[in-house]
């Protein structure tokens, strides 16, 4: 039986629900959204959240497979920054759910969201 939208999410944003569900993981990704278009290095990230290297290492992989991160080498550091188009396809289904299947009615929503996220 199908319940609404929601039943069943497509694959890429059912993991990425699934990524989020973990609150470190979650943590990472609030401190992400925040912080500015450049991203920001691992060890701030480690210093920002208090958290070891090996967990920060583990959370930053699933992250960055569930395609809401991305990843740039920067000399010697690693910096972290959110995938724009990754979030986009998860607001979208969240989008298409809270409009009951008519888009247009989030429309303004959208492209009102689709400024707030920074560019690469």
């Amino acid at each position: 039986m199908i319940i609404g939208i929601w039943a069943y999410p497509p694959q890429s944003v059912g993991s990425q629900l699934s990524v989020l569900a973990e609150d470190g993981r979650l943590q990472i990704f609030r401190l992400l959204i925040e912080s500015d278009r450049d991203g920001l290095a691992a060890g701030k990230i480690t210093k920002r959240l208090q958290t070891s290297h090996n967990t920060l290492s583990t959370h930053l992989a699933a992250l960055t497979r569930a395609s809401l991160l991305t990843s740039t080498r920067r000399g010697r550091s690693i910096i972290y920054s959110i995938d724009p188009k990754g979030i986009q396809a998860l607001f979208d289904y969240r989008v298409q759910g809270s409009c009951r299947g008519q888009p247009e009615l989030c429309a303004p929503l959208t492209a009102t969201t689709l400024k707030t996220f920074p560019q690469p």
